[in-house]
């Protein structure tokens, strides 16, 4: 491998994905950098410098693409936003979602969830006991997570 290939973590990136990223391609050494290297007659000098120039510029590409996560309570969903998320999960389009429709949606995600798991989310926002949720149940807990959840039948999901 030609000593200008960036490197993370030991494995190789691709010049086509470097690119597509954004990431430069090459370790683009000073003139004064390189005679300094050759200057120190240390076979192994030009490769640990362009190792850590590559390092260094790996930490700067991931610290710029790095959304900053939200704060605990900060997200505010609107009327808009959960009715958009309902309707991406209401596969059937009859405004309510059961076990099936979320394991559905887990699977699409690549996650595998136990059917004991996704009974207990959809027990979660059936305050009525009805082995769905509806829109407006849905949108309770997630707008008013604290009154939605007072509302709750522990022992059904529990069981």
């Amino acid at each position: 491998m030609p000593p200008c290939l960036l490197q993370s973590k030991g494995r190789y990136v691709r010049p086509g994905l470097r690119r597509d990223l954004g990431m430069p391609l090459a370790a683009n050494l000073t003139e004064p950098l390189k005679e300094a290297i050759a200057a120190s007659g240390h076979k192994s000098s030009e490769f640990r410098i362009k190792r850590a120039f590559n390092r260094d510029q790996a930490q700067k590409y991931r610290e710029e693409k790095l959304e900053p996560t939200a704060a605990m309570g900060s997200v505010q969903l609107d009327e808009i936003k959960l009715r958009r998320v309902f309707q991406k999960l209401d596969l059937d389009g009859g405004d309510v979602l059961n076990a099936k429709m979320l394991k559905h949606f887990f699977h699409q995600m690549g996650k595998t969830v136990d059917s004991n798991e996704i009974d207990g989310m959809i027990a979660m926002v059936d305050p009525k006991e009805q082995g769905f949720a509806s829109y407006e149940d849905f949108a309770a807990i997630f707008t008013n997570p604290a009154e939605g959840l007072r509302q709750v039948n522990a022992e059904y999901v529990r069981d």
